[in-house]
């Protein structure tokens, strides 16, 4: 259903999100390996991942709160048209901030986190 649309958005933008622009930032050499280059495509990752399921995560808290509100869809189609003719696109957008102020600290620590561990373990970074 939606929650594991949603879940798998999120995790495509963090992940991809990540070696992407970690990759990007090396080969425009923008950033050499190392904390910088971690926390910061860490954080690019978290916008990715926030901007990529921001649209399934309204549409799921839309469609599971719907009967504590009297509000009936046929299904979550129906409850993302509904979100579309009322708001527009930038509908599918709202809750963006608070989601990424949840997410974005636990992220931009992953990266770096991540990374040593690796190095820890004898292994090359990402």
């Amino acid at each position: 259903g939606p929650t594991v649309f949603r879940g798998a958005l999120l995790s495509m933008g963090h992940l991809a999100g990540y070696d992407f622009t970690k990759t990007w930032l090396k080969k425009k050499r923008l950033a050499r390996e190392g904390p910088v280059l971690h926390v910061g495509a860490s954080i690019a990752a978290a916008f990715y991942a926030v901007t990529l399921s921001c649209p399934a995560d309204r549409v799921m808290t839309e469609f599971q709160s719907a009967p504590n509100r009297g509000v009936q869809y046929a299904g979550v189609l129906d409850c993302a048209g509904t979100i579309a003719r009322a708001e527009g696109p930038m509908g599918f957008l709202r809750g963006w901030w608070p989601l990424f102020l949840r997410i974005g600290p636990t992220f931009a620590s992953f990266g770096a986190v991540y990374e040593v561990a690796r190095k820890l373990m004898g292994m090359d970074y990402f």
